[in-house]
This record gives structure tokens, C-alpha cells and sequence, in this order.
């Protein structure tokens, strides 16, 4: 009798563990997007801003996106924001010259939503920000 109370309790592991398993790997994370809410040309010691929302648009609050401004000699500065309720995170550039830029937008994710990147061109310009 002891033996067939110790096969239960493995074949109740067993099952537990594999079911565990299954539900780690089966759990899908929903997918992301970064937004660059500025436009193209910005202008000097002004922010540019994104938006994190997942696929359908909703807001990405208390998320960090990680930023990589690189100028056209490919000197790179970094720089980390965090997104307000509204998914909105806004960067300062009163460090950054006037002059053309690639600027790459990367959000790591985390356990319930995917990563996403996102590269722009832009322009700081003097004066007032104009349209792309």
C-alpha cells in the first residue's frame, strides 16, 4: 500500500510540474510600439517625446524606454525615460547641438508586454520646431 501512495504522489508531481510548463511558455506577452510624437526638427534645448501604447493604442504608463542619440560621426549619447499613465515620455535636449541625428527609441518589456525599438532621423534646429 505504501507504494502505490508514493506512485500518486509522483504521478501528482509529475503532472503538476509538466502543467506548469505548459502554462510558462503558453503565456504570450501582448506587443508594443514606440511612437515619436516630435517632429523631425526640434528645436534647441527643446524635448523630444514618444509615446509607448500596446498594439491597439493603449497608454504604456511607468515603463522605461532607453534612447540612443547618435550624431553623423557616430559619437552616441544614451539616456533613459519613464512614461507618465498616459504612455508619454519626454527627454530634454539641452545638452545636444544643433545638427542632424538618428535617434534609436528601445523598450525592453517585461513579463506581460513585448519589447519594441524604433529609429528616427531628426534635426535640432534654432528657433521654433517645424513639420517634417
Amino acid at each position: 500500500m505504501d507504494k502505490k501512495v508514493i506512485a500518486i504522489i509522483i504521478v501528482i508531481i509529475v503532472v503538476a510540474v509538466v502543467a506548469a510548463l505548459f502554462l510558462n511558455f503558453n503565456v504570450s506577452k501582448e506587443d508594443t510600439k514606440i511612437k515619436m510624437v516630435s517632429k523631425s526638427s526640434i528645436k534647441e534645448n527643446s524635448s523630444i517625446k514618444i509615446k509607448l501604447t500596446n498594439l491597439n493604442g493603449t497608454p504604456i504608463g511607468n515603463q522605461t524606454v532607453h534612447l540612443k542619440i547618435i550624431n553623423i560621426k557616430g559619437k552616441i549619447n544614451e539616456y533613459s525615460v519613464k512614461t507618465n499613465e498616459k504612455g508619454i515620455a519626454k527627454l530634454k535636449l539641452n545638452k545636444i547641438k544643433l545638427g542632424s541625428y538618428t535617434v534609436n527609441f528601445t523598450y525592453d518589456g517585461n513579463d506581460t508586454y513585448k519589447m519594441s525599438n524604433l529609429s528616427k532621423k531628426v534635426k535640432i534646429v534654432r528657433g521654433l520646431s517645424i513639420n517634417p
